[in-house]
């Protein structure tokens, strides 16, 4: 019963009052669309907010019901993934420095914590691991 109820469409609410198995609303997936095609760029909430056309309390409602999460822990994951596939193919000239502070990463120590919480290790060992290969 579990499972059908899980590959079906239906009205059951998570705990947090989420529809489960509900699609995101269109601010959050155009939200979304923006922090990709903006992902270097110094983003605000405000901003997003904008973008979208919705209020910043209305935006972060949005991302807490569907996501889970804020929209810009959404933008710092996005920027861990993007670092990721960076450092894991480099180019010759790549180095941690450069990629962290493109994807709008200036506290490098901040950087390598949230990188080894997604990844288990520092963005320097993937590098080094994607240059050995």
């Amino acid at each position: 019963m579990v499972g059908l109820l899980q590959t079906q469409r239906h009205n059951i609410r998570t705990s947090d009052g989420a529809l489960r198995g509900a699609g995101a609303p269109r601010i959050v997936r155009l939200a979304e669309a923006y922090l990709a095609e903006n992902i270097g760029a110094p983003i605000t909430l405000e901003d997003i907010a904008r973008a979208v056309g919705v209020s910043e309390r209305a935006l972060q409602a949005a991302f807490r019901a569907h996501r889970g999460r804020s929209p810009m822990t959404v933008l710092r994951d996005l920027r861990i993934e993007q670092a990721w596939t960076a450092l894991s193919h480099p180019a010759p000239q790549t180095n941690v420095t450069d990629v962290a502070m493109q994807l709008g990463f200036f506290h490098l120590g901040r950087f390598a914590e949230c990188y080894r919480q997604k990844y288990g290790c520092t963005p320097v060992e993937t590098l080094r691991l994607a240059r050995r290969q």
